[in-house]
């Protein structure tokens, strides 16, 4: 059973949202901005890691659960780049993504730190002794581009992500608990809703050039076609 109520007031929009600055879920307490960790829909791939960015309830909405996050979504570098697995320094960054989405607040499967560094070092000193999971984030990954913008010396001075454990002079608002079979798992949309044109699938690290054009195969798919045409070019270059 998962447990879970506000903390403090809320305050409604015309839309008719109720929005909060923070909560409780399974004796955790959250605040916006905070960095957590989310289910999956495969059991077997790794928890996604958000930046939670609003909280809300929105009874308009239909769905079955109308307490929602707003989260901003990060990429595990080793998702990027595959060969890098096992190695602590990749293990532990992440890149900022453009995209956010709107998940149940029973999504949220934990608590982790997102500290902006300049590289692993830095993030190393800053974080040592911190008993949670913590990563590091150097910048942006650009979908759109495939590139990587670092972020500004401004940027870079703000710690993103939970904070060592404060006070709150408010008092929790508590709700009836409520349960769930099992806990609900991410939607986390594709970039722009697209669809991989080889398999089908909506999910990717990142996007990548295929025949058709840029940004139409998954990950996968788009590596396997760049190192088949790779090989056809080298073929053809070498009957010349």
């Amino acid at each position: 059973m998962q447990v879970f109520y506000w903390i403090g007031p809320g305050t409604q929009k015309d839309d008719g949202k109720v929005f909060y600055q923070a909560f409780a879920l399974n004796g955790v307490n959250y605040k916006i901005g905070d960095s957590v960790y989310l289910y999956p829909e495969d059991e077997n791939y790794p928890h996604y890691i958000g930046r939670i960015v609003s909280a809300f309830v929105d009874e308009r909405s239909g769905h079955a659960d109308p307490h929602c996050i707003q989260v901003k979504w990060y990429e595990r570098r080793v998702n990027l780049e595959t060969h890098t697995r096992g190695i602590e320094e990749s293990e532990r960054e992440v890149f900022e993504l453009e995209d956010t989405d709107v998940n149940p607040i029973g999504c949220i499967s934990g608590k982790n730190c997102i500290v902006r560094a300049r590289n692993y070092e830095e993030a190393y000193q800053r974080m040592r002794g911190f008993q949670s999971d913590w990563y590091f984030c150097r910048g942006y990954f650009l979908q759109a581009s495939n590139s990587f913008q670092p972020y500004t010396p401004a940027e870079l001075a703000i710690m993103d992500g939970s904070q060592p454990e404060e006070q709150t002079e408010q008092e929790p608002e508590p709700m009836a608990p409520r349960q769930y079979n099992r806990p609900p798992t991410v939607k986390r949309k594709a970039s722009g809703g697209r669809a991989c044109e080889e398999c089908g699938a909506t999910n990717t690290p990142q996007w990548r050039e295929g025949p058709s054009g840029p940004r139409t195969l998954c990950n996968a798919c788009g590596l396997r076609y760049c190192r088949a045409h790779a090989r056809q070019a080298k073929r053809s270059g070498g009957g010349g």
